[in-house]
């Protein structure tokens, strides 16, 4: 059975999997999960926008748009809510790629920030 899914749905995860002030490993995986998963909301929200706005950028630029383009679409927007978009898929771009590569890395306050970021990409894009 295939359905389309809700992008929406990997923020719901990342809020259910946030710690609540405990230190322990598994914690700490479900931070970094939660970390990705509010990304990857954002970014997927943010790249079905572009596509619905401007179908054109995806013709143009072609299989060499990376994370980093999508990002740069929203922050070449004259709206500052969209621009504000663009600067938090960077934190969220940045905060997905420490916990997903780092090992040292401590999620602490990025956890919430993250969530909290993705859901205001949400907002502005809804």
């Amino acid at each position: 059975m295939h359905y389309e899914f809700n992008w929406k749905h990997f923020l719901y995860l990342a809020d259910v999997l946030i710690g609540q002030g405990t230190k322990t490993p598994v914690q700490a995986a479900k931070d970094r999960t939660s970390i990705s998963r509010a990304y990857y909301a954002a970014y997927n929200l943010a790249v079905s926008y572009i596509r619905e706005k401007d179908s054109a950028f995806f013709r143009t630029a072609g299989a060499k748009i990376d994370h980093g383009d999508i990002s740069q679409w929203f922050k070449d927007r004259d709206e500052r809510s969209l621009q504000k978009v663009g600067k938090n898929l960077e934190r969220l771009c940045q905060n997905r790629h420490d916990a997903d590569y780092d090992r040292m890395y401590a999620p602490d306050d990025a956890t919430m920030d993250s969530v909290t970021w993705a859901w205001g990409v949400v907002r502005a894009l809804e």
